[in-house]
């Protein structure tokens, strides 16, 4: 790094700093108490978990086209240099949901959200010449047709999803209101059945992820 190379340490400084934020949400993660939907007070930050259901609409994951509320493929490449190993595109998209546990619910707003699934469905090529009509259309998708392949010995794709009926767990916290799905006929009354809603904020972050326990190591 070059005396005064401001850019250089402006990133050093950010990735520490992401570093750190992340370091300090699995400790708080990790103390998260544990609630059923039903029972997770409001403005109290803990962890439920529960099948993920369509709160409105689904998505359709573009590798594997499952139905899913969230959904993040990547495209790595590798080479016969370590210098020509690393991610060529990434994307992920969401919907709001609905967190399902014995009949109660919770909706919950991925904005913000930190969100760690595995990857559960991967297929390779050699490079566009061999790639089959999804992985073409992925990389026609983000614009690597026309790249030098010279250097490629293999293309990795990678999809991690959240789908419908995936049992997953949610770390926030969040808000009451009247759940329409519970309510007789509809109509609200006193004592009548509530949802939670779980947003993320800077003192209640948000964690979407299929395995705790990894997460907070």
């Amino acid at each position: 790094m070059a005396p005064g190379d401001t850019s250089a340490l402006r990133e050093l400084r950010r990735i520490a700093l992401g570093w750190w934020k992340l370091r300090r949400l699995r400790r708080r993660v990790a103390r998260a108490p544990c609630w059923t939907v039903a029972d997770l007070p409001e403005d109290s930050f803990g962890r439920v978990t529960g099948h993920a259901r369509p709160f409105d609409t689904v998505l359709t994951a573009p590798l594997s086209g499952r139905s899913c509320v969230f959904y993040r493929v990547e495209i790595e490449e590798r080479g016969p240099f370590r210098m020509n190993n690393g991610r060529l595109a990434s994307e992920q998209n969401f919907v709001p949901f609905v967190l399902e546990d014995r009949r109660h619910h919770a909706v919950i707003d991925p904005t913000d959200a930190w969100i760690e699934v595995r990857c559960d469905h991967a297929t390779e090529s050699k490079a566009y010449f061999d790639a089959d009509s999804t992985q073409r259309a992925l990389l026609q998708r983000y614009g690597l047709v026309d790249r030098n392949w010279f250097d490629t010995t293999s293309l990795r794709f990678a999809e991690s999803i959240i789908g419908v009926d995936h049992v997953i767990s949610v770390i926030g916290a969040g808000t009451r209101e009247p759940d329409p799905e519970l309510a007789p006929q509809g109509v609200y009354r006193e004592g009548s059945a509530t949802r939670i809603r779980l947003t993320s904020s800077a003192r209640f972050p948000l964690v979407i992820t299929d395995d705790p326990d990894t997460f907070v190591r």
